[in-house]
């Protein structure tokens, strides 16, 4: 088993500073691992450090453009430090990749939410939960904008 992929079972048991230790060291041999960059990115990312973890991401990004996984992870970022535009630029970045991807549905959703934009945020919880019913902030998401309208018997008609 390489150091990417004890890195990864690292990562499943949440113990993100030794799955860095592990994938540092990979990347030194290789440099230009796509995978091991977004696993880096995604420790960084666990382990609230959301500057270099973005820039982890944009390298992933540049050496695997077409990764749905990388732009929405950049767009949950933004969300996080509260720049919900850039969050909702990268959002539709991966959307363009991966048209169905409900995290990335889910996200839109949230941040217009955010925005007050109640109709949005419906639209987009409810893509989510038609590629995924059990998407839990899709969910909560789409009952609190249904609240903000007035319309709270539809927010969780379940």
């Amino acid at each position: 088993m390489n150091l990417r992929e004890q890195a990864e079972k690292l990562i499943q048991q949440e113990n993100h500073p030794e799955a860095v230790r592990l994938l540092s060291k990979h990347l030194d041999g290789s440099p230009e691992d796509p995978k091991a960059l977004f696993l880096l990115a995604y420790c960084f990312m666990k382990s609230d450090s959301p500057g270099i973890a973005m820039n982890v991401f944009q390298r992933a990004g540049q050496l695997f453009p077409s990764e749905a996984a990388v732009w929405h992870n950049i767009g949950k970022l933004y969300h996080d430090v509260n720049d919900d535009v850039k969050a909702d630029e990268y959002f539709r970045r991966a959307l363009s990749f991966a048209p169905s991807f409900h995290n990335s549905l889910e996200g839109l959703g949230m941040t217009h939410l955010n925005r007050g934009e109640f109709d949005k945020a419906i639209y987009y919880c409810n893509l989510a939960l038609a590629e995924e019913p059990n998407a839990t902030e899709a969910r909560t998401n789409r009952g609190m904008a249904y609240l903000a309208l007035g319309r709270w018997k539809e927010g969780w008609p379940d």
